[in-house]
């Protein structure tokens, strides 16, 4: 391979040390001056294996230290006044690179938030109260406290008002494709401008697998390349008629180098543009000196050029599907089109190959949708089979040509192919698999498609990657870190019951796949509010559900509440109200009573008693006064003990968490559900004096929690993005209470 390809293995090292650094921090002119010296060994050796391991290792020192030159953003908390511009957008929020923190120069990047709708470019200056930057992540997500580290980024800023500075923008530019019927498709297959694009044609394109079409891919630079290349060629043909033997012939490769370079500057460089970008700048280098080039070779050299550029692209799931497809393409791709008999029809081999293409594609990108998206389109190879050919050689380049002035004739020619797409796309959809995996299961399906020669060792790798380790004896309980909300994961021999979903969202739905999760008994939701009920629609619509628990039926105005009502019922999912028990002994449901009204909604929470050998749980929901009483009544009433763990009612309000209520659970550990800098201000200051003396746990603070116990100790680990699992520790006796 260093023969064929001596640029894949260093930047595939210097990957590796970017996603390393957050662990491994050398000093940065230590490390520069290491990697001098091996460079200098691997000249003054050559190719031998001396001189490639001191290439190697000098690959891994630059990914080390390309994130430590990077000046790191301010750390801030409290009011700030501050100037910068604005270099990214990452869904709602803005990373804003500071100039100036009051009038002191400031170098560094800060996360910018309701600051309106900035783009690109913006001088802003900005007004508002800073913290610094915490993130939530459940278990098995990307790290985003990692991907911090990476851009340098410490501190969010939260705006109170925002004033754009510099002189006023000019009229708009007309719109290129302002009389075309898919004006949104269009401008996305030009510029991967998705903006444009309305729900339904977007989840379309994610049903089918499609969704790369609109993105900045290789088909862009290659055609922007060739169109620039054919441009000069015809231009120069009479010279290079005169001066054969005059070097007028390479000058069409490098107006083609030199076209393709100001389309990654006009789309703005996005992630998959400098994988494509380089390994298209690459091929035309390889025409310009008739040398050729290897597919790896450019891979290795795009990997090199986008992490040394910008060290964060290492932890993007936007390079892994861009550098993925490619990669499956080379190995899946090539080795299914090796099987293909050789003397097959010209059309059916295309056809055939455009499917094999495909499939490769899938299968390079399946780690990461398994392990992040959690799906997998049917039908994609037929929507690819017929969508990349009307794409590729009607709509994109005609979008490309009318971006460029082209006229009505190549935007007709684009929009018409664009409805054709759209027309296959309806035809062939089907649903969607959701198949669902964590970073050991993505890593063994990667080494699976890297391995696609050997076939059997490809396959024994995939069929480990579908193996999961399920708790099968004892209780094991999380409680997730999913903002300002709650949802616990109860398992015991036998039976799996979640209890709320969080808000509105996926979140929790993928966090259970991930846990190898397909069915639960039972669907507690204690009360009909977005932060408890807002995860089970899409719970009920992705797993198979055995009931739907609630305290009763929505009321007319309860929106969601009949939503999930409805979905449930298409599941076949019954809907059980407090007449039925509980699906499981250990479950006692303690409040409220059947037919028991309150004022508030909060009060009607249920409120769900886990008993587990020696040790008690109890989910109260969001009661508050009234409930805590009525609680508290039967409490003593069934003459019960203390508990081992509360989940905290309310998130911290000081509306809940009575003295005399808390007097009878003496809860040994508390559980605060809450979010980052959440606006209720959750945990309250007196609730948490209140609980002074018991051990606490703050999923703001410290992530998901895990106790699991035998029935005689109970054990916690928690979950923090940037540091990952905690060892198991034993929670302290419950004696003398």
């Amino acid at each position: 391979m260093p023969a064929a390809a001596p640029l894949l293995l260093p930047g595939l090292l210097t990957t590796v040390g970017a996603l390393l650094w957050p662990w491994l921090q050398p000093n940065p002119a230590h490390t520069l001056l290491a990697i001098g010296a091996l460079a200098l060994i691997a000249l003054a050796v050559g190719e031998r294996v001396l001189g490639w391991a001191a290439t190697w290792a000098a690959a891994l020192c630059l990914g080390l230290t390309a994130p430590g030159l990077r000046a790191p953003g301010p750390l801030l908390d409290g009011p700030v006044q501050l100037r910068g511009e604005v270099v990214e957008l990452r869904g709602g929020r803005a990373i804003l690179q500071v100039s100036h923190l009051g009038a002191t120069p400031v170098t560094g990047p800060v996360e910018l938030r309701g600051a309106g709708e900035p783009k690109v470019g913006d001088r802003l200056s900005i007004r508002g109260e800073a913290r610094p930057l915490l993130r939530e992540a459940l278990p098995g997500e990307p790290d985003p406290a990692r991907d911090d580290l990476l851009r340098g980024l410490r501190s969010a800023v939260y705006a109170q008002s925002t004033v754009t500075l510099g002189p006023r923008p000019g009229p708009a530019a007309p719109d290129p494709f302002e009389h075309a019927t898919h004006r949104g498709l269009l401008r996305a297959l030009a510029l991967g401008d998705r903006s444009g694009l309305d729900e339904d044609t977007t989840a379309l394109l994610r049903r089918t697998g499609t969704t790369h079409l609109v993105s900045v891919s290789g088909l862009h630079f290659v055609m922007i390349a060739a169109m620039a290349s054919g441009l000069v060629t015809a231009l120069l043909r009479p010279l290079s008629l005169l001066r054969p033997r005059g070097g007028l012939n390479r000058l069409a490769p490098l107006a083609g180098l030199g076209a393709l370079l100001a389309f990654g500057e006009l789309v703005g460089w996005p992630i998959p543009a400098v994988r494509a970008g380089w390994m298209t700048a690459g091929v035309v280098a390889g025409r310009a000196t008739a040398r050729g080039a290897n597919p790896w070779n450019l891979l290795g050299l795009a990997a090199l050029v986008m992490v040394l550029s910008e060290p964060s692209a290492a932890r993007s799931v936007s390079a892994w599907l861009s550098f993925g497809a490619v990669v499956g393409m080379l190995t899946v791709g090539a080795k299914l089109s090796r099987m293909l008999p050789p003397d097959l029809p010209w059309l059916t081999r295309t056809l055939l190959g455009a499917l094999t293409t495909t499939l490769g594609a899938t299968a390079g990108t399946l780690p990461v949708s398994v392990w992040i998206f959690q799906e997998l389109s049917l039908s994609a190879p037929l929507a690819n089979l017929v969508g990349i050919p009307l794409t590729s050689a009607f709509a994109t380049p005609g979008a490309l040509l009318a971006l460029g002035g082209g006229g009505l004739v190549p935007l007709a020619i684009a929009d018409g192919a664009c409805e054709a797409t759209i027309l296959w796309l309806r035809l062939v959809d089907a649903p969607v698999a959701h198949p669902a995996g964590g970073v050991v299961c993505a890593a063994l399906l990667a080494l699976a498609c890297l391995c696609a020669r050997r076939h059997g060792l490809a396959g024994a790798l995939a069929l480990c990657s579908l193996l999961r380790i399920i708790p099968s004896d004892g209780l094991h309980v999380t409680f997730y870190a999913i903002g300002q909300g709650d949802a616990a994961l109860v398992r015991l021999p036998g039976y799996t019951a979640l209890i709320d979903a969080g808000p509105p969202g996926d979140d929790v739905l993928r966090a259970l796949r991930r846990a190898g999760v397909r069915e639960l008994d039972e669907l507690w939701v204690s009360h009909p509010h977005p932060d408890h009920m807002g995860g089970a629609q899409a719970v009920v619509e992705g797993l198979k559900v055995g009931a739907l628990r609630i305290a009763r039926p929505p009321l007319a105005e309860e929106d969601s509440f009949q939503a999930l009502w409805r979905a449930a019922a298409l599941a076949g999912t019954p809907a059980r109200d407090l007449r039925h028990p509980p699906g499981h002994p250990a479950l006692t449901l303690l409040h409220p009573r059947p037919g028991e009204r309150f004022k508030e909604v909060n009060d009607e929470s249920i409120t769900l008693l886990l008993r587990h050998g020696a040790h008690s749980l109890l989910f109260p929901g969001d009661v508050e006064a009234e409930a805590e009483a009525a609680l508290l009544a039967v409490w003593d009433e069934q003459g019960l003990g203390p508990v081992t763990a509360l989940k905290v009612a309310h998130h911290g309000s000081r509306t809940s968490s009575d003295p005399a209520l808390l007097a009878r659970l003496q809860p040994i550990l508390a559980i605060f559900s809450c979010g980052v800098y959440n606006r209720f201000g959750h945990p309250h200051p007196d609730v948490l004096r209140r609980y002074a003396g018991t051990l606490q746990h703050r999923t703001d603070r410290q992530g998901t929690l895990e106790l699991r116990s035998d029935g005689e100790t109970m054990w916690r680990r928690s979950h923090l993005p940037g540091r990952g699992f905690s060892v198991w520790s034993a929670l302290p006796p419950a004696t003398g209470r």
